[in-house]
């Protein structure tokens, strides 16, 4: 009945009934045909995938990095970092004018420390202009199980970047010994601002970097857009003082001010030198208002 032919055309016709069977067969088989291919369908069907699109805000101009490298294997990347030159801090008197707290860590071989500088303001001395600035220092405890070492200075540079006066608890240094007593403090921001410049200045080293991503991270209360580059140095990178760097990991933090300037500070480096291993991670940095600028 389900075909349309009558029960007594059935019995009657011998062909007739051969054909219904060829017909029913046919129709099971088709209909067996249409529902393999939808389960197949739903089984195996996934949505498209959608990626984010990264926005790294205003910039004069666009530095394009090398090409993608992981594990020394390189492949082509259509993601380029942003980065105005004007706004890399290579310099001290950079960086206090453009921050006004950071703390890092510093690693060099087996010692292990954390660094942390406040601008205090901006005095004048005999008619010269100073940046104060109090730097803590602190190790952790060593494995023999003694306690932690803490000491602070206050120092005052002048606007080339030198320490020009190093107070430590009540005593005072100036001229050379200024810049003896400061060194413990100072160095790994020093030499921060100075791989900025060495490495992202110098085209011959800029070309031997190669560009890993961007991505968006606070540090500390500061929200930043973060560069990564990575080098395979050959021939190495002289970081002066008979030190050449082998390896590099290096990342560039981007953020804007309030006036939509930008400053780029390099938050973290790792070297494999002639000399050992060196390292800096940035883990805060408040902004200043330039109030003292």
């Amino acid at each position: 009945m389900a075909l349309g032919l009558s029960e007594s055309h059935l019995k009657g016709d011998p062909k007739a009934r051969r054909k219904v069977r060829t017909d029913v067969v046919v129709a099971a088989t088709v209909w067996m045909l249409v529902v393999g291919v939808l389960a197949y369908a739903i089984y195996f069907y996934k949505p498209s995938q959608t990626y984010p699109t990264l926005s790294t805000g205003p910039s004069t101009s666009t530095f394009t990095g090398p090409s993608n490298t992981v594990s020394g294997s390189e492949s082509s990347t259509s993601v380029t970092p942003v980065l105005n030159p004007a706004s890399l801090v290579v310099s001290l008197d950079s960086l206090f004018g453009n921050i006004s707290q950071m703390t890092a860590i510093s690693r060099t071989n087996s010692s292990i420390a954390t660094v942390a500088i406040e601008i205090l303001g901006r005095p004048t001395i005999n008619s010269t202009r100073y940046w104060e600035v109090n730097f803590t220092l602190s190790y952790p405890p060593s494995p023999s199980g003694s306690g932690s070492k803490n000491s602070s200075a206050e120092i005052w540079f002048d606007t080339s970047g030198n320490p020009a006066i190093t107070k430590i608890g009540s005593i005072k240094y100036t001229q050379d010994q200024a810049k003896i007593m400061s060194e413990n403090y100072i160095g790994p921001f020093e030499l921060s601002v100075n791989y900025t410049g060495l490495f992202f200045r110098d085209q011959t080293n800029l070309n031997k970097l190669h560009y890993l991503g961007l991505q968006t991270q606070s540090v500390g209360p500061t929200s930043m857009t973060l560069a990564t580059y990575s080098c395979m140095c050959s021939p190495p990178i002289s970081l002066g003082d008979n030190i050449n760097v082998r390896a590099a990991s290096l990342r560039l933090g981007t953020t804007y001010e309030k006036t939509g300037e930008q400053v780029s500070i390099l938050t973290s480096y790792a070297f494999v030198t002639s000399r050992g291993s060196m390292s800096l991670n940035v883990v805060s940095v408040t902004m200043t208002t330039g109030y003292y600028l």
